[in-house]
């Protein structure tokens, strides 16, 4: 299907629903149900063409689809229709570099899941605002469009947020919004990004300023009056997941949000980011530990997104996935990526772990072509395992197919890549998927 005639049917629905609107679930009750996406990175079908820059952007893109973000959009509005979420929170990355096409589309897109009565609300990531990066991919050439700032963000979404919160920082995009008479919303802008149009790449790093912090405090001492719960959602990550990894993940000044947390006794973070899907928790004091739930990149296989239900007393996390296959069996004129869209996300995902490990584990060494294959195939099962958050379940067979392997890759544990594929299969021991807290 022609991605701009899908864009055009899509926001032909959005119309449509705008002028039917079905009546508002009310999260105003003692529970909710709660839908998370990250890292939709969604790229507008007008900036780009099947010419050889796309594909080179699609070769460094770490397995996140460039081409069908309108048609998982479509797909996942469906599922909306069909299962009606109370809320729809977005933990930031809504487009591929934060062009202004991108967060328009996304921004038609929010007003028709409103519409079908999920209520919205969503933060910026270090690719949405003040990104240089922001471009078309026409033929063989780069053109810079126009970016994301500060201001259009927020106004682009003042209906989901902004415009509805209780309280807002003045230093960033976080803010406070009242779920229902049990919860609490803090959605916290970790991104350190510049106020007008950018020169350079944003950063990937997050931090929460002094100013940012002493807003945090006010809003949770205002919780002893409220005798609400806070469910916090943040970009960068509150907690070390993966020791390669946590530089540039993990918030730059950690230990002062997970003191602030501790001591107003919030348990749990809920965030973005790394791409992967991942639950860890520290100790922080001698009473007080701190969860911090990671939700896989939307726009990376196999499309993740959780589902959480909150009540008076308890919040419970479900890893879930895109029902792509419900929304394509209704369309016409399916491209070949399509008509086989999961093994395509799953090529793009197996592709850039292949050359992770072509580049860092199996380089420098005298592999034979069957060891060679052996570690590719290796690695690519790690990894898929890692980043879906099912090692619990892959690892015996992982450890089956490959112990050898992973016994003499062991002996260079002092490696950094392959130190790192060693901590990811030392994940097994837990449940990465789902995870049940009563407060």
């Amino acid at each position: 299907m022609n991605l701009k005639y899908l864009t055009y049917r899509l926001i032909s629905l959005i119309v449509l629903l705008m002028l039917f609107p079905m009546s508002s679930i009310s999260t105003k009750a003692n529970s909710a149900t709660i839908w998370l996406l990250t890292d939709i990175h969604h790229f507008s079908p007008s900036l780009f063409d099947e010419g050889s820059k796309l594909q080179e952007m699609q070769n460094q893109s770490a397995g996140v689809d460039l081409r069908y973000s309108s048609q998982r959009l479509a797909s996942l509005l469906q599922q909306i229709e069909q299962e009606s979420p109370s809320v729809l929170l977005v933990a930031g990355d809504l487009t591929l570099n934060g062009e202004y096409q991108s967060m328009t589309e996304i921004s038609l897109f929010f007003q028709a899941v409103e519409a079908l009565g999920t209520d919205v609300y969503v933060i910026p990531g270090n690719h949405d605002i003040s990104n240089a990066f922001a471009s078309s991919y026409i033929g063989d050439q780069i053109i810079r469009t126009q970016q994301v700032l500060a201001n259009d963000f927020e106004q682009l979404f003042a209906d989901f947020g902004y415009d509805e919160a209780i309280s807002r920082d003045k230093d960033s995009l976080s803010y406070v919004i009242n779920l229902n008479d049990d919860w609490r919303l803090f959605m916290v802008d970790s991104n350190i990004y510049s106020k007008g149009v950018a020169m350079y790449a944003p950063q990937t790093n997050g931090n929460l300023s002094n100013s940012t912090l002493k807003w945090l405090r006010k809003q949770l001492i205002d919780l002893e009056t409220s005798h609400q719960k806070a469910l916090v959602v943040i970009h960068h990550n509150s907690l070390i997941h993966f020791s390669a990894l946590h530089q540039q993940f993990t918030l730059d000044n950690a230990d002062d949000l997970q003191e602030l947390l501790a001591e107003f006794n919030v348990p749990l973070t809920l965030s973005g980011h790394l791409h992967a899907q991942h639950i860890t928790t520290e100790q922080i004091t001698e009473s007080a530990n701190l969860t911090d739930i990671v939700t896989g990149a939307f726009a990376v296989y196999p499309n993740p997104f959780a589902e959480i239900t909150v009540d008076k007393q308890q919040f419970q996390y479900d890893f879930r996935t895109l029902d792509m296959d419900s929304w394509l069996a209704d369309q016409d004129n399916l491209n070949k990526d399509l008509v086989a869209y999961h093994q395509y996300m799953l090529d793009l995902f197996s592709a850039t772990s292949n050359q992770v490990a072509l580049d860092n584990i199996i380089v420098g060494h005298a592999y034979s072509e069957t060891q060679k294959q052996n570690t590719l195939d290796m690695f690519r099962e790690v990894n898929l395992a890692t980043f879906t958050g099912n090692m619990q379940a892959e690892y015996t067979g992982i450890i089956e197919r490959y112990g050898e392997l992973i016994e003499e890759l062991a002996e260079y544990q002092n490696d950094f890549f392959i130190s790192n594929v060693l901590e990811m299969l030392d994940m097994h021991t837990e449940n990465h998927r789902q995870l049940d807290i009563i407060w």
